[in-house]
């Protein structure tokens, strides 16, 4: 089964551009930001995804950014389900800072598409797609066999 991932140097164009954005009056912070990243990078992704061999699709989503953001990709996230169909189910991941994580949860409570709304900290490594949020999505991984197998719109959609 082919997983695709996103190019590093992908990554860390988009990084290095969130950098600049963010400390573009300071430089210093900026490099030492990017090579933190960097550094990371050795140990964040090195185990690859092992996605089940069944009918259901699972996918990933981290939602990163502000309550605005935040609420833009759950809203995302229900027109996309809408598209895909029943055969898919969302793990939603976000951060526990500033109470995201609560009124995460509490917005997925009645959404059947949801599966669970967990902490960032706790990523399972068995999904067939993986995004990231911030206002609009970001594959990070792609079983391209499988996705066919179940769901040839979405390869169109990617």
């Amino acid at each position: 089964m082919p997983i695709n991932r996103t190019s590093y140097l992908e990554q860390a164009s988009r990084k290095s551009e969130q950098y600049h954005a963010k400390y573009g009056n300071h430089p210093w912070k900026a490099n030492c930001h990017f090579w933190l990243w960097n550094l990371g990078q050795l140990f964040l992704f090195k185990r690859s995804m092992r996605p089940k061999p069944d009918n259901v699709c699972r996918i990933g989503f981290v939602l990163r950014g502000g309550v605005g953001d935040i609420l833009l990709s759950l809203n995302y996230l229900q027109n996309f389900h809408r598209f895909l169909g029943k055969n898919f189910v969302f793990d939603l991941y976000i951060q526990k800072k500033r109470g995201y994580y609560e009124i995460v949860q509490t917005l997925c409570q009645e959404q059947d598409f949801v599966k669970q709304v967990l902490p960032k900290s706790h990523i399972k490594r068995d999904y067939d797609l993986y995004i990231e949020m911030v206002r609009y999505p970001h594959i990070l991984y792609f079983n391209e066999s499988k996705i066919r197998s179940l769901s040839p719109q979405l390869l169109r959609w990617r």
